[in-house]
């Protein structure tokens, strides 16, 4: 599927998070592979908690951490990609 910032986006029921020195860890029931994340994956996962639009997420972190919004978007967009190829999220 092709993200825009348009889209909705909410986590995977088939994940299990927890956070570990600073780091998120993940485990997808699915596919029993585990993933990591920084603090800024980190606050993404916890914005993506209930459905939300992208464009929110991108306004949240351009406020948070003082990014452009190109930056921000296309970053965003990158992230959320790699973790809709590993079914870990809900694109609508």
């Amino acid at each position: 599927m092709n993200i825009t910032i348009e889209n909705t986006i909410e986590r995977s029921n088939e994940v299990i998070a927890s956070e570990v020195e600073n780091e998120l860890v993940m485990m997808s029931l699915e596919n029993g592979k585990y993933y990591g994340m920084d603090s800024i994956g980190g606050d993404i996962w916890k914005m993506i908690e209930s459905p939300i639009v992208i464009s929110e997420i991108c306004s949240r972190l351009m406020k948070e951490y003082n990014v452009d919004e190109h930056t921000c978007k296309r970053d965003v967009l990158d992230f959320l990609d790699q973790l809709e190829e590993q079914r870990l999220v809900k694109i609508s």
